[in-house]
Protein backbone atom coordinates (compact mmCIF):
# COMPACT_ATOMS: atom_id res chain seq x y z
CA UNK A 1 0.00 0.00 0.00
CA UNK A 2 1.50 3.30 -1.16
CA UNK A 3 1.12 6.37 1.08
CA UNK A 4 0.36 9.81 -0.86
CA UNK A 5 3.47 12.08 0.49
CA UNK A 6 0.92 14.90 0.87
CA UNK A 7 -1.24 13.13 3.37
CA UNK A 8 2.15 11.57 4.81
CA UNK A 9 3.10 15.25 5.01
CA UNK A 10 -0.06 16.93 6.26
CA UNK A 11 -0.25 14.05 9.49
CA UNK A 12 3.55 14.54 10.23
CA UNK A 13 2.65 18.56 10.20
CA UNK A 14 -0.47 17.42 12.41
CA UNK A 15 1.43 15.40 14.64
CA UNK A 16 4.58 18.31 15.39
CA UNK A 17 1.64 20.78 15.77
CA UNK A 18 0.54 18.61 18.80
CA UNK A 19 4.21 18.02 20.28
CA UNK A 20 4.61 21.89 20.08
CA UNK A 21 1.24 23.27 21.67
CA UNK A 22 1.95 20.07 23.76
CA UNK A 23 5.27 21.42 24.94
CA UNK A 24 4.25 24.96 25.42
CA UNK A 25 1.22 23.89 27.80
CA UNK A 26 3.72 21.70 29.98
CA UNK A 27 6.28 24.82 30.07
CA UNK A 28 3.48 27.18 31.24
CA UNK A 29 2.15 24.80 33.91
CA UNK A 30 5.54 24.05 34.80
CA UNK A 31 5.71 28.25 35.17
CA UNK A 32 2.26 28.44 36.24
CA UNK A 33 2.96 25.52 39.13
CA UNK A 34 6.47 27.28 40.17
CA UNK A 35 4.66 30.85 40.64
CA UNK A 36 2.03 28.68 42.86
CA UNK A 37 4.86 27.54 45.19
CA UNK A 38 6.77 30.21 45.54
CA UNK A 39 3.93 31.91 46.39
CA UNK A 40 2.82 30.28 49.62
CA UNK A 41 5.64 32.33 51.47
CA UNK A 42 4.09 35.38 50.59
CA UNK A 43 0.70 34.43 51.46
CA UNK A 44 1.91 33.13 54.75
CA UNK A 45 4.24 36.34 55.76
CA UNK A 46 0.65 38.31 54.68
CA UNK A 47 -1.17 36.20 57.02
CA UNK A 48 1.18 37.03 59.79
CA UNK A 49 1.23 40.84 58.98
CA UNK A 50 -2.42 40.56 58.96
CA UNK A 51 -2.41 38.75 62.63
CA UNK A 52 -0.15 41.39 64.05
CA UNK A 53 -2.33 44.63 62.88
CA UNK A 54 -5.36 42.51 64.72
CA UNK A 55 -3.11 42.09 67.91
CA UNK A 56 -2.52 46.15 67.11
CA UNK A 57 -5.91 47.37 66.84
CA UNK A 58 -6.98 44.76 69.95
CA UNK A 59 -4.11 46.36 72.31
CA UNK A 60 -5.04 49.97 71.79
CA UNK A 61 -8.94 48.74 71.76
CA UNK A 62 -7.93 47.42 75.69
CA UNK A 63 -5.64 50.62 76.24
CA UNK A 64 -2.00 48.80 75.87
CA UNK A 65 0.72 49.67 73.64
CA UNK A 66 2.20 47.61 70.70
Amino acid sequence: KRIHKGLARDRALQYFRFVKYRLILMIAAAIGSSLFLSSCNTFLGMGRDFQRLGQGFENSAYGKKW
